[in-house]
């Protein structure tokens, strides 16, 4: 029951009394998403979709209009503990240029949210052709029978006129905290050595 209308503490104010209007409903609905995103995931699935992400290769992140922000978001931390890391589609390249390059040692994450670009079947159907292991992340409704190793389905019902995509970002951060805490000691040496960088540039 609390999944379905939210914790009861986020539903009344500093007073003790029910809050309303836009903020309250929006809160409730993310924290909808968030519970529902999280609970459909299994732990031994996550496990075996990091181990790929950390031994791969090459590992491409592919983000199409609205999965295009997670996709550089889940690369950029990604690349704090492993190198060879892409985000697709590459400012002023087409897409079949930077899929030319994915191989079956490779590992492929897809974020698949609404609405997909008509070529977006045809994508998963190129992947698939690659070899490589690719995971969908998104709240497609046939998630489950498009081609892939993973399918972390979230949901994304909005308060209002957008999508709420806090559930994807859970899953998105789940992923990237859990490949840095697997990375063992080469990820260290390249947290490590990204950190003397760092001071060495005073960048930070």
């Amino acid at each position: 029951a609390e999944q379905d209308a939210g914790t009861a503490l986020l539903r009344v104010g500093r007073e003790g009394g029910p809050t309303g209007g836009q903020i309250s409903r929006h809160l409730e609905q993310s924290q909808r998403n968030l519970e529902r995103s999280l609970a459909r995931l299994d732990e031994a699935e996550i496990g075996d979709l990091v181990s790929a992400m950390i031994k791969a290769d090459r590992l491409w992140v592919i983000g199409l209009r609205a999965g295009q922000p997670f996709a550089r978001y889940l690369c950029w931390q990604i690349l704090q503990v492993r190198g060879a890391v892409q985000t697709l589609p590459r400012d002023g390249e087409t897409l079949s240029e930077s899929l030319a390059g994915i191989g079956p040692e490779d590992c492929v994450i897809v974020f698949a949210l609404r609405r997909t670009p008509r070529r977006f079947e045809a994508l998963l159907g190129l992947l698939a052709k690659t070899g490589a292991r690719t995971a969908l992340i998104g709240d497609l409704p046939d998630l489950e029978a498009m081609p892939a190793h993973w399918r972390l389905a979230c949901s994304t019902a909005g308060a209002g006129p957008l999508f709420d995509h806090a559930g994807v970002m859970a899953v998105t951060g789940l992923l990237a905290s859990s490949a840095i805490e697997r990375s063992g000691a080469s990820g260290r040496a390249r947290l490590t050595a990204i950190e003397a960088m760092h001071d060495s540039l005073d960048e930070l």
